[in-house]
């Protein structure tokens, strides 16, 4: 999750539930500004469907591979959605 964004985002999800804080810019996965590409956010979690960025998806669609477009599940960096959301290849889930 991301407040103020002045770079590139690609290929990366966020799954929490937001709170503002003194009249911040709110999104599911980026507060504001900047380019996002391949990137979600689980809406029904963050209790938002706006962001600067990345694309809404239910939890039933987080943990569907097809959700990730571009994403390599082959390689050593992500692991498919097993029970909800990827994880990192040396990080899985507990």
């Amino acid at each position: 999750m991301v407040g103020l964004n002045d770079a590139v985002i690609e290929g990366c999800f966020a799954a929490v539930q937001m709170d503002p804080a003194n009249g911040a810019a709110i999104g599911g996965l980026v507060g504001f500004g900047g380019l996002v590409t391949s990137s979600y956010f689980d809406f029904e979690v963050a209790g938002t469907m706006n962001s600067s960025g990345g694309e809404p998806k239910s939890t039933a669609e987080m943990g569907d591979i097809g959700t990730y477009l571009g994403w390599d599940f082959g390689g050593d960096v992500w692991s498919s959605p097993i029970i909800d959301y990827p994880s990192l290849v040396n990080n899985p889930h507990q």
